[in-house]
Formats: structure tokens, C-alpha cells, sequence
């Protein structure tokens, strides 16, 4: 009896420290980043369906993902009559975690064509497929294996400066799936493994645990606490796999010149294969595919001494992947929006940062809400001017709307 009342008290004394702890993180503000992922046999990480919490490192935003695992408004499988849907797949930057969901570029580019088509009868959605880390592969595979259930008849897929670099196991350490040519064939790399922790149940307990950790500041302590070491670990070493004896690996490198060894010129090659397999499967739903480049923080910096000195010091010149990516776009007969260019332009002109926040330095990290609407500017202005599914639905539009007009006494 004893023992009993002597484990009933040293239960509620953690429970009370706990709580007090808890209380004190949340009285002086204190968040941490949230869980958003769980594991999945196919992409091996993806969003987690209705997950929320705080995105706290590089601003403070609350994030919520859709019922699809997407960093989205809610969505329905099916598109309303007279839909038309715009897939966008891209990573961190297109998924906007850092800004409001009515600030990302998605959204904005969503409210922009609607505009242009106000008063028809037909209506745009861009569904928001973007991930943070995801990689070309991953890109590819869910275009594949989701995208296509939500019907859209435009894809814009975006690559950036860590695409190449993850395309090949040789280059990345990351836990993604890989593909290799054998044959003359790109198939999935042999050595894949999908987490051990992709089975449904072991998702369904993993998501349980996850969303009850959102819910504690003191939890999420724990988690920082226990996981920082390991990824800042994996952060060294994910771009810098090279046998012994060679240059260390710098990802920068491949984004603007072009491949000094086979290893990368290899990973130019599973790339490029990853994106003519995706544009064939477009093709074969009979949708638009885009190609779009988001380029490094230094590219689209207004300050023009920083640029020059991040180029002479680095020894770089023009940007041979967006170049690269270019002149691929036009053997493969697809459009192709750079937009490095305009971002600088807009930043420029407006003498404003188009990334950063208030609690990271200027002209670093992910888009903050300025870069989020010239980017989305840029896309729709492109769009507007390229896309022949718009073209004819600017058509169709201005038809019903002639008739209408004839039809008004």
C-alpha cells in the first residue's frame, strides 16, 4: 500500500513540474517548430493530413494542412463544373510555410486569374502539392500517384538550387527515394528502402503521438532537444558525400556551373530523366506541364555590392543550371518560366527584400509575403500569356459573355 501512494505522489509531482513548465513556456512565449510529416511507402515523408501547429523559424505562423496533407485550403477530389485546376509541385519555398495561407504564392496566383476571368462562368483552382525537402523524385512520384486525382489540366513543376544535388544517392545522404539508369533505363534505385514505419498502422500511431506532442510546448521541447544534434548532423552531410581524397562537395557549385565530375554530371542526367518521365505522364492525362526555376537568396537580392561579392568570391558567372534547365524546357517542347530575372527586378525597383523576416536576416532563406506575390505575379503573368488552356478559356469566356451581352435587351 505504501509503494502505491508513494508511486501516486511521485506521479503527480512530475505532473505538476511538468505543468509548470508547460505554463511558463507559454506566459513568456515560447514555441517550437511543430511536427508536419509522417512516413509514406512511396514518398517515403509527406504532410500530414489536418496537422497544425507553429513555423517558428523563420517567422511565426500557424500552419494548417488540409484533410489531403496539403498546405492548401480544403480541396475535394473532384473539380466543381467549369473548373479549371493548376497543380503546383515544388518544395519549401512553393509551400509557403512561413507566410499566412492566404499570402502564398498559390493562393495569390489563385486570386489573380480569377480575376482576369471575372464575370464568366469558369473558375481556376492551384492545388498546392508543394513539400518542404522534397526533391525531384518526390516531385515526380506524386504527380503520379496524387496529383492526377484531383483532374488538373495545368502542372508547373519547381526546381531550385537543391534539386540536382538530391537527385542521386551518390551526391545526397538524405532518406528519399533514388533512381538510376540501367539499360538506358531510369528505374528506382535497388537500394531503396521506405521507412520501417510506413505501415498504416504504425502511421496511424506515429500521427496520434505527433499531433498530441503539437499540443505541448514542453513536448516539443523534448523533441528540439532530443533531435537538434541529429539534424544538424545529417545537414552536414547531406551534400557532401565524395570518395576519399576528392574536393569537398559544395551543392552551390551545380546551381551555377556546370558538372566537374561524372557524379554530377550523372545527376543532371537522373534529373532531366525524372522531368521527361513526368512530362510524359502529363501528356498522357492530356495536361499543360511547366517547368519553373526558383533560384538561390543571392540571385534575387537587391543589393548589387552583395551579389558581386558572393560571385567574384565564389568565382561564379551566369547561372548554368537555369540556363541548363532552359534549354532542356525547349527540347522537351514545354514552357518554361525563370524567374530569377523579374524577382530581382521587382526587388530592385521596389528596393525591398523579397525574402526574410523579422526574426532572420534580410535577403535570406524562404520568400516572405512580398516574394510571394511577385512571384505569384510573375507566374500568372506568364500563364496568362502562354497557356493554351487559359487562352481558350479566356475564349469560351469572352464568348459567353458576347452572347450574353446580345441576349440583354
Amino acid at each position: 500500500m505504501r509503494n502505491f501512494r508513494d508511486f501516486v505522489l511521485a506521479a503527480v509531482c512530475v505532473i505538476a513540474y511538468a505543468a509548470i513548465w508547460e505554463m511558463a513556456l507559454r506566459m513568456v512565449g515560447v514555441r517550437y517548430d511543430y511536427s508536419f510529416y509522417q512516413a509514406d511507402p512511396v514518398l517515403y515523408a509527406k504532410y500530414r493530413p489536418n496537422a497544425e501547429g507553429w513555423e517558428v523559424k523563420e517567422s511565426e505562423n500557424f500552419v494548417r494542412m488540409n484533410s489531403f496533407g496539403m498546405r492548401d485550403r480544403e480541396r475535394t477530389l473532384t473539380p466543381a463544373q467549369g473548373t479549371t485546376r493548376i497543380a503546383v509541385l515544388g518544395d519549401s519555398l512553393e509551400a509557403g510555410m512561413q507566410v499566412p495561407l492566404e499570402k502564398t504564392m498559390a493562393q495569390l496566383l489563385e486570386h489573380i486569374l480569377n480575376d482576369k476571368f471575372t464575370g464568366s462562368r469558369h473558375s481556376i483552382e492551384v492545388l498546392n502539392f508543394a513539400q518542404g525537402g522534397a526533391t525531384i523524385a518526390q516531385e515526380c512520384l506524386m504527380l503520379r500517384d496524387r496529383v492526377w486525382a484531383f483532374q488538373p489540366q495545368i502542372v508547373i513543376l519547381f526546381v531550385g538550387s537543391t534539386s540536382i544535388p538530391t537527385a542521386t544517392r551518390q551526391l545526397s545522404a538524405s532518406d528519399t527515394p533514388f533512381y538510376i539508369f540501367s539499360g538506358g533505363r531510369l528505374i528506382p534505385d535497388p537500394k531503396n528502402q521506405p521507412p520501417a514505419d510506413s505501415s498504416s498502422e504504425a502511421i496511424r500511431q506515429h500521427d496520434a503521438v505527433s499531433n498530441l506532442m503539437n499540443r505541448y510546448r514542453l513536448l516539443l521541447l523534448v523533441r528540439k532537444a532530443t533531435q537538434d544534434g541529429v539534424d544538424r548532423e545529417r545537414a552536414k552531410l547531406s551534400f557532401m558525400r565524395r570518395p576519399t581524397g576528392q574536393r569537398q562537395y559544395n551543392p552551390m557549385d551545380t546551381w551555377f556551373q556546370p558538372p566537374a565530375t561524372a557524379e554530377e554530371q550523372n545527376a543532371w542526367y537522373v534529373a532531366e530523366g525524372l522531368l521527361s518521365l513526368a512530362i510524359e505522364d502529363a501528356r498522357h492525362h492530356g495536361a499543360e506541364f511547366w517547368l519553373a526555376s526558383s533560384g538561390t537568396e543571392i540571385e534575387d537580392n537587391p543589393n548589387a555590392s552583395q551579389r558581386e561579392a558572393f560571385f567574384k568570391e565564389h568565382n561564379y558567372g551566369v547561372t548554368y543550371a537555369e540556363n541548363r534547365f532552359g534549354v532542356f524546357a525547349t527540347t522537351e517542347g514545354i514552357p518554361y518560366i525563370r524567374l530569377e530575372p523579374d524577382l530581382l527586378q521587382y526587388a530592385e525597383s521596389n528596393m525591398t527584400p523579397v525574402r526574410g523576416f523579422f526574426n532572420t536576416q534580410p535577403n535570406r532563406g524562404h520568400w516572405n509575403e512580398r516574394g510571394n506575390s511577385a512571384v505569384a505575379c510573375i507566374v500568372a503573368d506568364r500563364l496568362l500569356k502562354g497557356s493554351d488552356v487559359l487562352r481558350s478559356l479566356a475564349e469560351a469566356s469572352s464568348s459567353v459573355l458576347s452572347d450574353s451581352q446580345k441576349s440583354t435587351p
